[in-house]
């Protein structure tokens, strides 16, 4: 995808919520005159989100929750946007006083290192939020049983010292192979070839003598 063609995308996308933001903001306008006429059959609700900032780092895709509740009387209802087509959201309307959005990140197409600023923007009959994302895209890494982080070839040998039983063990497991492939690791073929020798000790030398 050209900048080009993604700069003026997000841009028609910021134009439409900015006019849904507009029809929200009427709806609520008149509402609350009702309210004003009669605030026993117009509870008030109240908006609260949380988190209201979230700051990660993933590759590749990312999974994950906030909470819309409501903190005032009457029913919370309203619209939910997402500023970039990569931060997918489940649904754009909704109504309830506890609503668990679950979010997908999808970092296809960003390069490591790339730092993005993202915005989930909720309009509603209790008050307007916004959920802020800070999101550094991060090489592509393993979480060993023992807590220890696994994202170059360095640190695997270094785990490989540290923890010889573990490494010869991790090394056979699916998550290796798709971090190796996530990786962009160019001999697929040699891996597969290594870890099915049942020598776990040989595989893993021959394996990092080919890599060394």
């Amino acid at each position: 995808m050209g900048c080009r063609a993604m700069v003026r995308r997000e841009g028609n996308k910021a134009k439409n919520i900015e006019i849904e933001r507009a029809g929200i903001i009427k709806m609520s306008e008149e509402r609350t005159k009702k309210t004003e006429r009669n605030s026993l059959d117009y509870p008030i609700p109240k908006i609260r989100v949380s988190p209201s900032k979230i700051s990660l780092g993933a590759y590749a895709t990312y999974e994950g929750d906030f909470i819309i509740e409501n903190m005032g009387a009457g029913m919370l209802e309203g619209r939910i946007f997402s500023d970039s087509d990569a931060l997918i959201l489940p649904f754009e309307e909704f109504s309830g006083n506890r609503v668990v959005v679950h979010y997908i990140i999808n970092l296809d197409g960003y390069k490591i290192g790339d730092y993005l600023n993202w915005r989930v923007i909720i309009f509603s009959n209790g008050g307007e939020k916004v959920v802020d994302f800070k999101i550094e895209v991060t090489a592509p890494a393993i979480i060993t049983k023992d807590g220890a982080t696994i994202s170059s070839m360095e640190q695997f040998l270094d785990y490989v010292k540290e923890q010889p039983i573990a490494a010869r063990q991790l090394f056979t497991q699916q998550d290796f192979m798709l971090w190796l492939f996530n990786s962009g690791f160019r001999n697929m073929d040699l891996y597969d070839a290594f870890a099915a020798d049942p020598n776990k000790e040989r595989a893993v030398d021959n394996f990092l003598i080919l890599n060394g």
